[in-house]
């Protein structure tokens, strides 16, 4: 589970929010730590998170690849619940046989916030998700305690992610990310992390450039070095350098010297247009 998957997870909560009648009540996470709110709710919980996640890598591109995820939604019903039809009250029992009006009612909710909602996180949502396979629904009651049992159903949604993870250090986010960044930023739930998250994005744990490069190619230290990326062997000897797996960026070339024969020499400058020089 990456970014993106985290991604997912978090646009779904927040796009359930206040759209469906759960209300509020749409967290990330298993059930478990709501068991004593079960109990007592007057209105549907909402529950998200992550199931399976594969890709089907190509070469050695861990970011890359087909990307599915299943995406698995739990509702938890309370016994009643009461709602609003074109202005006239209307008493349901999820234990007399009311439960699958209601669920199939929620379900239809949760599935238009997602599709067609304008909100923020429904339109990001929209654009992680390239499309669904399948959607798998799956009703059971959930045992509280001996005497108290909650209906409950759980769909399953194979979706294809269409972004690749971010790469391992951006100069800047790109449009969708920060986007992202900025829903968490908004969110008390997530403003801690939001931070973290950027960070790891843009500079993880102070990578070096020349790691980031060799990460988004694909490279072994071979062809790293083959193609004059990271730290090279100074004039003297392997030890005039840290050895390249912990070395930091390697300092930057200002200048060069070459001696063409019969021409002398030219004079390489970081001044000159494309590293050009001048005999």
């Amino acid at each position: 589970m990456g970014i993106t998957s985290l991604a997912l997870q978090y646009l779904t909560v927040a796009a359930l929010r206040g759209a469906t009648l759960a209300g509020e009540a749409v967290q990330p996470g298993a059930i478990d730590a709501l068991d004593v709110d079960l109990a007592r709710m007057a209105k549907p919980v909402i529950t998200v998170f992550i199931g399976q996640d594969d890709r089907e890598i190509t070469g050695k591109d861990l970011r890359g690849g087909e990307h599915s995820v299943e995406l698995l939604i739990q509702t938890f019903l309370p016994a009643e619940i009461e709602i609003s039809v074109e202005g006239s009250p209307l008493r349901l029992s999820s234990r007399d046989g009311g439960s699958d009006l209601i669920t199939g009612m929620l379900w239809r909710q949760i599935e238009r916030a997602l599709m067609s909602s304008d909100s923020d996180a429904a339109t990001l949502w929209r654009i992680l998700v390239a499309s669904v396979k399948t959607a798998n629904a799956t009703p059971f009651l959930f045992q509280i305690t001996d005497q108290v049992r909650v209906a409950a159903c759980e769909t399953s949604y194979l979706v294809n992610i269409l972004l690749d993870e971010p790469s391992f250090g951006q100069s800047s986010l790109d449009d969708f990310w920060r986007a992202v960044v900025g829903l968490f930023s908004e969110d008390p739930d997530y403003a801690p992390i939001a931070a973290w998250i950027e960070a790891e994005i843009k500079a993880p744990n102070g990578l070096a450039r020349w790691r980031i490069d060799q990460a988004d190619l694909g490279l072994s230290a071979e062809a790293r070095a083959g193609i004059g990326i990271g730290p090279v062997d100074a004039p003297g000897g392997s030890e005039a350098v840290p050895p390249y797996p912990n070395a930091a960026d390697p300092a930057s070339i200002s200048g060069a010297t070459v001696e063409v024969e019969g021409q002398g020499e030219w004079v390489i400058d970081s001044d000159s247009p494309g590293m050009g020089g001048s005999p």
